[in-house]
């Protein structure tokens, strides 16, 4: 009981500090041309205000921590779909078993009018797309040879891919990080988790300069590159508190720092019905979202491992989206 009281002390800390840096404008969580990495996957990861580097305890830790994938139990594929800001449309697919995961989305949006660089319509019309494929891998660090305390630690490395199309000009690169995510047990049903992720922003210095790691190259149609840029930093750290699995009542709490994106935190409380859950950044987007067991609609066995998510933001600059999502656990 003392543990649980312990808990929720730290989450409000945590969650007051959090509101309390509200100092960066929100357009400044999609300030690359790749942010589609920096949207997230998955309503339960959103729901919590993107917070899982310390958490990574499901298969989205393909994309926000690999190193969680030594830990995975099991099989899980999780699908989303959202219609964000009114204007784009933004799907994510990840499935994972234990060490090896994969993340796709994309976002897109309509056709709309080509204007020159006075404002005035050109007569064509246009579309916007961008693709992002994600690789994740995930070990135990006593299987590398780090010693049996280390069985406690994973390790993990991830390799991003994106790609993406506007109008008469195109963007390809791809990236390389690595991870980890250590844990410590508390009591027998909590456990206190610590998480990292080092981006090839840093990698890169120790690559040959040929090599166009961590970059992102635009050209137009006759090949001529005509704009250069990194990947997104995906440095970050992240405290997570885990108290129970993903179908059994309790607590899970979390806490990032991203070099990209600042502070995030987010808590989760599930219950024999499904879960619901908060969380905040400290750009003042503030997110709030529900889960429902598909086995308290049914008598199948298999429904009780089938969940539907769903997760509403409000953005102090930008219209509220909302993401909805389907998972399941083998």
């Amino acid at each position: 009981m003392k543990t649980r009281y312990m808990i929720y002390l730290i989450l409000t800390v945590l969650l007051v500090s959090s509101t309390g840096l509200t100092v960066t404008a929100a357009v400044d969580d999609y300030a690359n041309t790749a942010a589609i990495f920096d949207i997230g996957v998955g309503a339960r990861t959103m729901g919590m205000g993107g917070a899982f580097i310390g958490l990574a305890d499901d298969e989205n830790a393909a994309l926000y921590n690999p190193a969680g994938l030594a830990f995975l139990d099991g099989a899980g594929i999780n699908t989303s779909h959202e219609n964000r800001y009114g204007t784009l449309t933004y799907n994510s697919a990840v499935g994972a078993v234990k060490s090896v995961g994969i993340a796709g989305m994309s976002l897109s949006s309509g056709m709309f009018d080509v204007t020159d660089e006075y404002g005035i319509d050109t007569g064509d019309t246009t579309s916007y797309s961008s693709l992002a494929i994600v690789g994740s891998f995930g070990i135990n660090g006593d299987i590398v040879g780090l010693g049996r305390e280390a069985k406690n630690m994973g390790i993990g490395v991830q390799v991003r891919s994106f790609n993406s199309s506007l109008h008469a000009t195109t963007g390809s690169g791809f990236s390389l990080s690595v991870s980890s995510l250590y844990r410590a047990r508390i009591d027998e049903n909590t456990r206190l988790q610590f998480g990292v992720i080092i981006p090839s922003i840093l990698l890169g210095q120790f690559t040959d300069p040929g090599f166009p790691l961590g970059k992102i190259t635009y050209e137009d149609t006759d090949g001529d590159v005509v704009h250069e840029e990194k990947f997104p930093n995906n440095f970050g750290v992240g405290v997570g508190i885990n108290t129970v699995g993903l179908i059994d009542q309790g607590l899970n709490m979390s806490f990032d720092w991203r070099a990209q994106g600042g502070i995030r935190a987010g808590v989760e409380h599930l219950f024999p019905l499904g879960a619901v859950r908060f969380g905040v950044t400290g750009s003042g987007i503030i997110s709030a979202g529900a889960g429902l067991r598909l086995g308290n609609l049914g008598s199948a066995d298999f429904l009780d491992q089938i969940r539907i998510d769903g997760v509403y933001q409000w953005h102090p600059d930008l219209d509220n989206s909302y993401l909805l999502s389907f998972s399941a656990r083998l």
